[in-house]
């Protein structure tokens, strides 16, 4: 699926209900339900031989798949009765010796994933377990704006645990109905502690930090869907609940002052929607929809400082959300060359925290697409939409960066972003696998939720003015079939963009804070085919723009990358395989303000950061035995790291430096994968 030329798998969930959910992959011509199992997890846990073919389709060309405005879309069509599959796979990864001046990471990750069909009903279930601990060297501490002294923190010994459990269900009702349900339960616990102090000259100063975070997740959904009438005709009952409840710690020792944090959160949504589908004919489509769903947040947030707690402005909060959309939509086959989609819906909602409501509110949501074939593998698409963006209800609640005097309090008010998406794009395809692909596309966002300072020491999270980005995507798949050479195959593409913005904190016009503006990509690869060998070698690069906060600018520049690899299977079931890395760089050049940046201001100081990364090697054997056994082992390289860090007042020449280096360690994975 994922190699299909020119195809660039998408899936939205449409965070807010289940009003957005779109994805250009299907399963037997049906997209997963809007909440649970994923198309990438559902092809993951799916046995190959199960897989009858891949199907690639253009818009019209088929009356009993919903395109949802996709000019194409990927369909896997499977066997009627998908053998049972059962699967255990073990990982165990480590990096590094635990010398002080290299990064030690040691992981063991196990999962299971089994499926078994009965009377045409299928189950699934996948469970998960990850331990892992990490060290890192001492690394340099942000510079405080506040405060622009260079630091390093000591170093941290860290843990990390991961598990979850997810069961599902599909079943097959009378009168060509079907239900599917899935229910999922997960949990997360990271820690950090420190170490050992890590530096012995006194003229740097040493910070200390820990913390910790605990997450817990679950959440089911179900979806019904019944046929009526004749083929394309269908209705659709779906309906969701999630909960998440979430802590975190941190602690920061700097010069004899020590400040902690506590933050604690617990979230949820309940939504259902209703859709009913409508095939008049094999030109006209109808669907009609509606959605509720109910949001909230509830949280908690404490400073302190040596001990004594702190008054934080928007410390506690409970934020509400009621929305209720309809929305009607329609797919007309004009011709076989013409295909039209449209929509028009209406967003209501009510937004209600601890001490502001923002009033029953009424949006309009909707989207025109149009595709036009010329010839049968060429196409024309274009696409306009406006829709309303998620809200974080989070953003209600204050935080704090630990090593600054800058709260972030919890905003009073806040709507969710509203935008306006248009898109043109144009399809090619010739041979088996050739394509030339073009986009242009431009987004402008009403009301972007950017910081905005309102006073030196406190910074909210509101709605800021419009942002527009415009880009324009090419991309090209060439197989050197003219050459007698089908298994060769040259990709190149590339990325170009523009933004504009207005500056939250000064209101001067300015491009839209760390906006990708340069992109590009060549590989040049064999496949596979018959043969025993394949390779490939890809180099690529990119540029972003500059970045604004409050009192703070920073702009990144990073080298060409490249890389390349051989893969080699002399007999069957034993794979052999390396891939080189080749060195590259990131540079930051970074302005900090001594207070909250306004027109003219001058930095106080500046700093440029320069990180170098050597070139690294990896070698991976790969063993199948009957096809019911895997093993796979690989060594390679941690490359070297290189940090070097100068600190001066702005239009001072002289300026302080800092040097760490990551030294190169080794690094290992082994994996074990047994299945039915």
């Amino acid at each position: 699926v994922f190699r299909t030329p020119g195809f660039n798998p998408q899936e939205q969930e449409g965070g807010r209900g289940l009003s957005g959910v779109r994805s250009n992959v299907l399963i037997n011509g049906e997209r997963p339900p809007p909440k649970g199992r994923s198309i990438r997890q559902q092809l993951r846990d799916m046995p190959i031989d199960a897989v009858v073919r891949i199907e690639l389709i253009d818009a019209g060309a088929r009356l009993d798949i919903d395109m949802q405005g996709y000019p194409q879309v990927v369909n896997v069509v499977t066997v009627a009765n998908k053998p049972a599959y059962y699967e255990v796979v073990t990982q165990l990864q480590q990096t590094g010796t635990g010398a002080i001046d290299q990064e030690n990471d040691d992981s063991t990750e196990v999962q299971a994933n089994g499926s078994f069909s009965w009377k045409g009903h299928e189950f699934t279930m996948r469970g998960n377990y990850r331990d892992r601990g990490f060290q890192s060297p001492a690394d340099i501490v942000s510079i405080d704006p506040a405060n622009p002294v260079q630091r390093l923190s000591t170093v941290n010994k860290s843990t990390q645990d991961n598990n979850g459990l997810q069961i599902g269900a599909d079943f097959v009702l009378p009168e060509k109905s079907a239900l599917s349900v899935t229910a999922r339960y997960s949990t997360f616990e990271y820690g950090r502690t420190p170490l050992i102090a890590s530096v012995t000259d006194p003229s740097l100063s040493t910070v200390s930090q820990s913390g910790g975070n605990e997450n817990t997740d679950q959440d089911w959904s179900a979806e019904y869907r019944r046929p009526f009438g004749g083929v394309g005709s269908n209705l659709m009952i779906a309906v969701v609940d999630t909960r998440r409840d979430e802590l975190s710690r941190s602690t920061l020792v700097n010069q004899g002052i020590t400040r902690s944090s506590i933050r604690s959160g617990e979230s949820g949504e309940s939504a259902a929607r209703l859709l009913v589908t409508q095939a008049f004919s094999e030109q006209l489509t109808l669907r009609t929809e509606a959605t509720t769903a109910f949001n909230y947040f509830d949280g908690g947030f404490r400073l302190f400082e040596n001990g004594v707690e702190l008054p934080v402005t928007g410390s506690s909060n409970r934020v509400e959300e009621d929305r209720y959309t309809v929305k009607g939509s329609v797919d007309w086959n004009l011709t076989s060359r013409w295909t039209m989609q449209g929509s028009v819906g209406i967003e209501s909602y009510n937004i209600q925290s601890t001490d502001v409501s923002s009033g029953t509110r009424t949006d309009p949501t909707g989207n025109f697409a149009v595709s036009f074939r010329p010839q049968p593998r060429t196409t024309f698409s274009f696409e306009s939409a406006r829709d309303i963006g998620q809200l974080s209800f989070n953003q209600f609640l204050a935080s704090s960066n630990l090593s600054s005097e800058i709260l972030t309090a919890g905003a009073s008010e806040l709507e969710p972003q509203r935008r306006w998406t248009h898109t043109a794009k144009y399809d090619r395809r010739f041979s088996d696998r050739g394509v030339m692909r073009f986009e242009l596309s431009r987004q402008v966002i009403d009301n972007p939720v950017r910081s905005v300072a309102l006073t030196d020491s406190l910074v909210v999270a509101q709605n800021a003015r419009p942002e527009t980005l415009d880009r324009l995507q090419a991309s090209v798949e060439l197989p050197f079939e003219r050459f007698g050479r089908e298994d060769l195959v040259l990709e190149v593409s590339g990325m170009l963009a523009s933004s504009d913005a207005f500056d939250p904190i000064t209101n001067e016009s300015r491009s839209v804070s760390g906006y990708t503006r340069r992109q590009w990509r060549t590989q040049l690869r064999r496949d596979p085919g018959e043969a025993e060998l394949s390779w490939g070698a890809s180099i690529g690069g990119s540029t972003t723009a500059l970045s604004y906060s409050v009192r703070e600018t920073d702009l990144s520049a990073v080298a060409n990358e490249w890389n390349a690899y051989v893969l080699w299977e002399p007999i069957n079931g034993l794979r052999l395989r390396m891939e080189v890395q080749g060195p590259y760089w990131t540079e930051t050049y970074s302005n900090y303000f001594g207070s909250v940046r306004s027109p003219g201001l001058d930095p106080t100081f500046v700093s440029n950061t320069l990180i170098e990364i050597d070139r690294s090697a990896t070698f991976t054997i790969e063993w199948r035995r009957q096809q019911h056994f895997e093993i796979r082992g690989s060594f390679g390289t941690q490359p070297r790291i290189r940090t070097v860090e100068t600190l001066a007042p702005f239009g001072d020449p002289i300026a302080s430096q800092l040097l760490i280096n990551f030294a190169e360690a080794p690094r290992a994975t082994v994996r074990f994968r047994v299945y039915k």
